[in-house]
């Protein structure tokens, strides 16, 4: 089962008691969550459970299941395992299956794990007792579905050019996708439609976030994703000036961060030694330390130098030097 049957069942109240959902979109996982609170337990805390495997037994998981719901009908029961149906765990297997057939009609119990091993005895067994849905990554006709969907539930409408304007500028980020179809519904207001228009009203402020998208797929070497995000950017109308200073400042933060962590500073004493009052670039920064050693950084450093007398004094298009730097820093 996919994530868009097992949605439409939620909304008919067909809805069994046993469910596998291999979570590796965990938006959608979360999205689905939502609904079966929504539409079992009606969000009430007492009626809903979560547990994680390392740190509930599974006794705990079984008095979950048995326990009658209070003041309700049903009972909502969520239990995360990394290992259940990867690992060999024969005895903890045996009490598990125990467990799953014998969930009472009150009860729906959802299973949460990111893999599934179809060898294993115990995932052949689970799908004789319940269903497994597939929370995978949208592929495109999907992801399009889905917000058409999202814009539905809004109770609006959105035109064939804004729905490729919107995936063009926020990319496949289904949170992100979705807070800007909930502000383009309320900036619309009573309109039916939501337009390209529209969009590029609420998305004109894009442009910073995609700028810290673009680092970020830079300073992990994801050169296509970047490659992405600096078309967004140009195309929302940020300057080829700025935002090669911000690459800048990414490598030179970065250059300046790897040499004291080299001489054995810790993360405290590299803020007060830069002076930097904000921690999370200086995170980011210490995590990409080793993706690039002093060599490459130095070429780095003067291929930016080129880009930059190059879109000064060139008539070179800024747009292909800055495309053309993205794709040399993945080879330096």
């Amino acid at each position: 089962m996919n994530y868009f049957t097992f949605k439409e069942n939620i909304a008919k109240g067909t809805i069994g008691n046993l469910y596998l959902l291999l979570t590796r979109e965990e938006f959608l996982a979360e999205d689905i969550l939502q609904r079966l609170k929504k539409a079992l337990v009606s969000e009430e805390a007492f009626n809903y459970q979560y547990l994680a495997e390392e740190k509930s037994s599974l006794r705990e998981l079984e008095e979950a299941v048995s326990s009658p719901p209070f003041l309700g009908d049903k009972r909502l029961v969520v239990f995360q395992t990394t290992k259940m149906f990867r690992e060999e765990q024969k005895e903890e297997e045996q009490h598990f299956l125990k467990i799953l057939e014998d969930i009472p009609e009150f009860t729906c119990l959802i299973i949460l794990a990111a893999q599934l091993d179809k060898r294993k005895k115990i995932s052949q067994t689970f799908s004789k007792l319940g269903e497994v849905v597939e929370l995978a990554p949208f592929r495109s006709w999907e992801l399009e579905k889905w917000i058409l969907h999202k814009v539905g539930e809004l109770g609006k409408g959105l035109d064939r050019q804004g729905l490729q304007y919107l995936l063009e500028v926020v990319g496949k980020d289904l949170g992100l996708i979705g807070q800007e179809l909930v502000k383009a519904s309320l900036y619309v207001g009573g309109r039916e439609k939501i337009t390209q228009a529209d969009l590029e009203v609420i998305l004109s402020k894009q442009g910073e976030q995609n700028i810290f998208r673009f680092l970020d797929a830079l300073g992990n070497k994801q050169t296509q994703e970047a490659l992405v995000f600096l078309q967004n950017l140009l195309r929302l109308g940020e300057p080829p000036v700025k935002v090669l200073f911000m690459i800048h400042q990414q490598f030179r933060l970065l250059w300046q961060v790897k040499a004291l962590a080299e001489k054995g500073y810790d993360k405290a004493s590299i803020a007060n030694k830069l002076q930097i009052k904000k921690i999370y670039p200086l995170e980011k920064a210490l995590s990409r330390v080793d993706n690039f050693s002093w060599i490459q950084l130095e070429r780095i450093m003067e291929a930016m130098l080129e880009a930059d007398l190059k879109i000064k004094s060139s008539k070179e298009s800024p747009k292909l030097i800055l495309e053309l730097l993205t794709l040399a820093l993945e080879q330096k």
